[in-house]
C-alpha cells in the first residue's frame, strides 16, 4: 500500500509498506503497532533494499504494520517531520538511516525516553547509552580499503587519499586506513584531500591534484563520490587505481567501465534485516546477544563483480522471504 503523506508545507513524498493487498485478513490483525523503516532519501542508493526488504518482512508478519518512508532528499528536519507524524500513528519501533547522526542524536534519545525501540541503521549515533545498531564499522571498511589499494598497486609506488575528516564515520575510516597503509613502506601517499567543506568543488580539487600527481598510481576514495568519472569529464585519462567503498549500484558496469577498481561492500539486505529483526525481537521483550551488528565487507573486483550484481538484484525482489530466525 502505497499513500502520499503531506505534512505542513513539507510536502514530503513517502511509501508505506504493508506488502498485502487491503482484503488481506492479516492486515486488521496487526495490533503491535508500527515498526518503521527510515532511509536517507529516495536517491539514495539503498532505498530501493530498504522497500524491498521491508516488503518482504510484512508478508511474514501479522503482528506489527511495517512502513518504509524516506524524504524525497537527504534531510535531517524532513526526517523528524516524519517521525513525528509516524509517532501519532502508533510508531513502537524505528530503524533509521541517518541523514545527519549529529543532529539526530537528541530527536532519537527523546524516542526512545518516550519507549519506541530505535536502531541506527547503516552510520551509528553517538550517545551516552548506545543505541542497537545494524550497519557497517566504520574503521575496519578503512581498513579493508587500505588492504584494496595496496593489492591494487603492484609493487612501489604512490598514492592519494581522499575523506571528509569532518564527518564522524569519515574519520574512522580515515583513522583505520591510515594505521593499515603503515605496514605497506612500499607505498607512499603524495596527497591526502579533505573534501568535508569544499564537496561542490570535487571535481576541481581531483583535476589539481591530477595535474599535480601525473605519476600516482592509485586513489583511495573514503567515500562514494564517483572519482575516476569526474576526472574523465575533463578528458584527463586515468591511469591509476581506484578503490571505493559501496554501496554501488550497477557495480559491474562501473567497474567495467574503469570507474573503479576495487570497492568495498557488505550484504546490505542482512544489514536491512536484522535491523527489523533486532525492532520485533526488543518489542517482544527478548534480550539481544548481538546489540550491534556489523556486517562481514567485502572486495568487489572484475573477478567477481558479475555474480555480486546478481546479489544486489535479489535484493530488490519484494516477494515474500522464509520465515527469518532470531539469530541473536
Amino acid at each position: 500500500m502505497s499513500r502520499p503523506l503531506t505534512i505542513g508545507l513539507l510536502m514530503i513524498s513517502v511509501v508505506a509498506v504493508t506488502g498485502c493487498e487491503p482484503s488481506d485478513p492479516r492486515s486488521r490483525s496487526r495490533q503491535g503497532g508500527v515498526i518503521a523503516v527510515i532511509g536517507t532519501s529516495q536517491t539514495d542508493p539503498l532505498w530501493p533494499i530498504l522497500e524491498a526488504t521491508t516488503a518482504r518482512f510484512q508478508r511474514t508478519t501479522a503482528e506489527y504494520e511495517l512502513r518504509c518512508v524516506a524524504p524525497e532528499r537527504p534531510s535531517h528536519q524532513l526526517q523528524a517531520a516524519l517521525l513525528d507524524d509516524l509517532q501519532e500513528q502508533g510508531l513502537r519501533a524505528v530503524c533509521i538511516q541517518v541523514a545527519d547522526p549529529l543532529a539526530s542524536r537528541p530527536m532519537l534519545e527523546r524516542l526512545r525516553d518516550a519507549g519506541v525501540v530505535v536502531v541506527a541503521l547503516m552510520k551509528s549515533v553517538d550517545a551516552g547509552e548506545p543505541f542497537l545498531f545494524s550497519g557497517i564499522d566504520e574503521m575496519e571498511l578503512g581498513v579493508r580499503l587500505a588492504e584494496a589499494l595496496a593489492g591494487q598497486i603492484e609493487g612501489h609506488g604512490t598514492y592519494a587519499v581522499l575523506h571528509a575528516g569532518g564527518d564522524p564515520s569519515y574519520r574512522q575510516r580515515l583513522i583505520g586506513f591510515r594505521r593499515k597503509m603503515k605496514r605497506y613502506p612500499r607505498l607512499t601517499m603524495l596527497k591526502e584531500v579533505d573534501c568535508s567543506e569544499r564537496l561542490l568543488h570535487l571535481k576541481d580539487i581531483l583535476g589539481e591534484t591530477t595535474e599535480r600527481f601525473p605519476g600516482l598510481d592509485g586513489w583511495a576514495s573514503l567515500g562514494d563520490w564517483p572519482v575516476a568519472k569526474l576526472v574523465a569529464e575533463d578528458g584527463v585519462a586515468v591511469r591509476w587505481r581506484l578503490v571505493r567503498p559501496g554501496p554501488l549500484p550497477g557495480i559491474h558496469e562501473q567497474i567495467q567501465a574503469g570507474h573503479c577498481d576495487t570497492v568495498v561492500v557488505a550484504d546490505y539486505e542482512k544489514i536491512m534485516s536484522r535491523a527489523i529483526e533486532m525492532c520485533a525481537a526488543t518489542l517482544e521483550g527478548k534480550t539481544l546477544i548481538l546489540p550491534r551488528f556489523n556486517a562481514p565487507l567485502r572486495l568487489i573486483t572484475a573477478a567477481n563483480s558479475a555474480a555480486y550484481q546478481q546479489e544486489w538484484n535479489g535484493w530488490l525482489i519484494k516477494k515474500a522471504a522464509p520465515a527469518q530466525q532470531d539469530g541473536h
